[in-house]
């Protein structure tokens, strides 16, 4: 299992496009792909047709430490995501330790690895 993270600093240089597109090629191919969509604009969920101003997803796993399983999507045959959720974007603001967000996403990945060929995150600049 490969997990990848796709990020820059700099916003609107493609992070999401390329994360859809490697995602999708990869699914082709037989990988079963997990996207996380930390981008708290939602713009992965979106290509999806989920709204993520209205659910739930990352900022839940990140938050309230919800398990990624239970906000996971399938959108396509191989292809899965998690949204970024309505309350990402707030969560930059109200944790003081932005480490801590990267152990919280370490912790939760556990219980995914075995079950993706890929795992990939978009990232936010």
């Amino acid at each position: 299992m490969t997990i990848v993270a796709i990020m820059n600093q700099k916003g609107g240089v493609g992070k999401t496009t390329t994360a859809l597109n490697f995602a999708h090629g990869l699914a082709l191919s037989g990988k079963k792909i997990l996207l996380l969509d930390l981008d708290p604009q939602g713009h992965l969920g979106n290509c999806f047709a989920i709204n993520s101003d209205q659910g739930q997803g990352m900022d839940e796993v990140l938050i309230n430490r919800v398990s990624i399983d239970s906000m996971t999507q399938a959108v396509r045959e191989n292809l899965f995501i998690v949204p970024a959720g309505a309350k990402l974007g707030q969560l930059e603001m109200q944790v003081s330790d932005q480490t801590n967000l990267g152990y919280r996403l370490k912790s939760a990945l556990p219980e995914v690895v075995e079950k993706y060929d890929y795992i990939l995150m978009d990232c936010p600049p």
